[in-house]
């Protein structure tokens, strides 16, 4: 492989191999700024992005592979389920049919087309809205005093589930996890000081 790909891809392999993803991540990132065209390593980065939980950057790889080797249907088929986690449903359902016009009989394609087509991917930039607007909602209605809540206890259970869309979904909408999780949490504590 170091002599297919080079020094530094092989070394960022092993370290996915390894479940090293942050050091991987560096890696290839020095392997792409040498090479910018490496099509491995923008492969590779996507996993390894996926796996860091930054749906945005692997987007981007499997966008840039795409232009560098459009003929790699894997790589297609993984950059429409990006693109539909993303919300960007019908750029995803585009390629699932372009994928199908080439191969009409194969069965993978035809799953991504109907789950494509029946919204079966999570739309995290829904998600994330969605959790962000009932924890300012319920957060503005408590320090206004226009909300009354008889049942603490089920409230703040119930508000565990937007803060973790929040933390869930941020990457996916261009956020770093960590500013995800302190927006949630700031707006959980508001929530659990004024109930």
């Amino acid at each position: 492989m170091r002599e297919i790909a080079g020094d530094l891809y092989a070394r960022a392999y092993e370290a996915v191999a390894l479940g090293q993803y942050a050091e991987a991540r560096t890696l290839l990132e020095k392997c792409l700024d040498d090479n910018p065209d490496h099509t491995l390593a923008r492969k590779e980065l996507a996993v390894v992005l996926e796996k860091l939980g930054n749906g945005r950057g692997a987007l981007h790889q499997r966008k840039e592979v795409k232009r560098l080797a459009p003929s790699d249907t894997v790589n297609r088929m993984k950059l429409a389920q990006l693109l539909a986690g993303c919300g960007a449903r019908g750029e995803a359902l585009r390629e699932a049919r372009e994928l199908l016009a080439q191969q009409p009989n194969n069965p993978p394609y035809r799953e991504l087309e109907a789950r494509l087509t029946q919204f079966r991917y999570t739309d995290y930039r829904l998600m994330f809205l969605g959790s962000l607007a009932c924890l300012l909602l319920l957060d503005i209605g408590l320090l206004a005093g226009s909300v009354g809540i008889r049942d603490l206890w089920c409230v703040r259970l119930s508000m565990l589930l937007p803060v973790w869309g929040m933390v869930v979904a941020g990457p996916w909408v261009g956020i770093p996890k960590i500013l995800s999780a302190a927006m949630a949490g700031v707006l959980y504590l508001i929530l659990l000081t004024h109930t």
